[in-house]
């Protein structure tokens, strides 16, 4: 299982996740910089991360302004990315 690394280290993830066309080597380092295990399926890489982030209390995730700022901008990215399936 994972090391549940920073809060920070997996929004790196999910930002490069959310890209048009994601760095996969970059996607592969930071998942296995944080104890994940490496897929190359882009919905399972996504699943595992919002599963981890899910499960991290506020103090983990080190709520701050700019995580709010984070979490409004996944979201916005996240709802275009559904919208266009």
């Amino acid at each position: 299982m994972a090391k549940l690394e920073s809060f920070e280290t997996l929004q790196l993830l999910i930002e490069e996740l959310t890209k048009d066309k994601p760095n996969q080597p970059r996607v592969r380092k930071l998942m296995l910089d944080s104890g994940l295990e490496y897929t190359s399926d882009a919905i399972q890489q996504m699943s595992t991360v919002l599963v981890l982030m899910s499960k991290m209390s506020p103090a983990e995730k080190r709520i701050s302004r700019s995580s709010e700022k984070f979490d409004e901008k996944f979201t916005d990215k996240f709802k275009e990315k559904v919208s266009d399936l």
